[in-house]
């Protein structure tokens, strides 16, 4: 009985199948656009993270007497996150999941960490009143409520930088001294965890190594929101981490910089410091390449130097290059986001993908 079901289905289809490819939809295309683009050309943005809902960008773009962070998003374009009046320098280097908090550094002739956020706008970030600290704010988590400083306690002074990690409403707890640790590290999603080298802390426990052992050629850049997958640099190459298999390049050189939620779009930068992506269907390729190739994008003369940040669902990448005038820019990649019922993931739904569906349920799967 299952069998005869099964077979009249399938005659039933192919009847249909025609008609299915004859109105099959044009195939969903990306989008590539230069960041400076968007609003009276600024050359030399730097593009750090995009939030993981991909509304929100940060970075630093520069100043008459130096650079400033900043956030984007399409309906605000351009918002500066001025600091101190003195301030020279300053870099966004994470923000929240909604995009609603950005996390940095400012500096005159000292590196102040900061907390922007839509509510209260700019914050120097300190221990508690009256401790001050100085650093930076290198990852913020999903709600915006814990980040995570390379620093120290006081103003301008020279000892050690510490690891800590700050809760809102604070003080901050030192994780380790940079004498063990240096950059760079990573906060997880929750904020619970924070990644420095091959070695990660779970709250406040002593850290552990993920392979069991120290690696000093080992980096982590990114984890899955339940930590079941890491991505950096192993042994001078891009890599992706398990428990179950360990540490595997994915590409030789370079360094993989972020993933999406479920792991299936890995971005980063090769040896030879052009962006790639790296996806269970294509491998790991050229993003500019791969755009060519899989969707029939020419993004002419640009050069896709880094591939830094991708968005939790995958569909938004991120980083910086060289423009067609010679100009660093950042830019924004916008992907289509993949429908469950294009089997043959070609950007489109339509006959040929109910062909594969046949085929996979012929094939007992």
């Amino acid at each position: 009985m299952h069998m005869t079901n099964k077979h009249a289905i399938h005659a039933t289809w192919q009847w249909f199948l025609p008609f299915v490819a004859i109105s099959a939809p044009a195939l969903a295309q990306p989008t590539f656009q230069g960041l400076s683009s968007v609003q009276n050309g600024r050359p030399n943005t730097y593009i750090t993270r995009v939030s993981a809902n991909g509304q929100a960008v940060v970075g630093s773009v520069p100043t008459p007497s130096g650079s400033e962070p900043f956030r984007w998003t399409e309906s605000t374009g351009f918002v500066s996150l001025q600091g101190p009046s003195d301030a020279r320098y300053g870099l966004a280097w994470d923000v929240s999941a909604d995009g609603s908090v950005v996390v940095g550094q400012t500096e005159n002739t000292c590196m102040f960490p900061f907390r922007w956020s839509e509510q209260n706008g700019f914050e120097v970030l300190s221990s508690s009143p009256g401790i001050p600290l100085s650093g930076r704010a290198q990852g913020v988590s999903a709600d915006g409520q814990t980040i995570l400083i390379h620093g120290y306690f006081g103003i301008c002074t020279t000892p050690n930088w510490h690891l800590l990690k700050w809760r809102q409403p604070g003080p901050a707890i030192e994780l380790a001294s940079s004498e063990y640790v240096s950059p760079p590290f990573v906060l997880s999603q929750d904020g619970g965890t924070v990644y420095a080298g091959n070695r990660k802390w779970v709250e406040s426990a002593d850290p552990v190594y993920l392979e069991g052992t120290q690696r000093t050629n080992t980096v982590v850049h990114a984890v899955t929101p339940e930590g079941q997958l890491a991505i950096g640099e192993y042994e001078g190459n891009a890599a992706r981490w398990t428990e179950l298999s360990g540490w595997q390049p994915i590409w030789m050189g370079g360094a993989a910089m972020a993933i999406s939620n479920d792991g299936a779009m890995i971005v980063g930068m090769n040896g030879d410091n052009t962006a790639f992506c790296s996806t269970p269907r294509y491998g790991s390729v050229p993003i500019k390449g791969w755009l060519k190739t899989a969707y029939g994008l020419d993004i002419g003369n640009w050069v896709l130097r880094y591939a830094n940040s991708v968005s939790a669902d995958g569909t938004v990448i991120v980083g910086n290059g060289t423009n067609p005038q010679g100009q660093t820019e950042g830019w924004i990649l916008r992907l289509p986001r993949k429908c469950p019922a294009d089997l043959n993931e070609d950007g489109g739904v339509d006959g040929t993908d109910v062909q594969v569906f046949f085929s996979q349920w012929d094939a007992g799967c």
